[in-house]
């Protein structure tokens, strides 16, 4: 579940914008969805960088 007061603590533990760790809460999050789908013979691969 989101919680803002978590990403406001995250954000300044990591001297990072508020926005910036949302993204990454929102992207990683899509990721673990995708990850769990269930297709016969498809195997998601991931790679870091621009590619997300």
């Amino acid at each position: 579940m989101f919680d803002r007061g978590f990403i406001e603590l995250a954000a300044q533990a990591l001297g990072a914008a508020e926005s910036h760790v949302e993204k990454d809460w929102h992207v990683v999050r899509a990721i673990a969805v995708i990850a769990s789908v269930e297709v016969a013979g498809v195997v998601p691969v991931f790679s870091g960088g621009t590619s997300l």
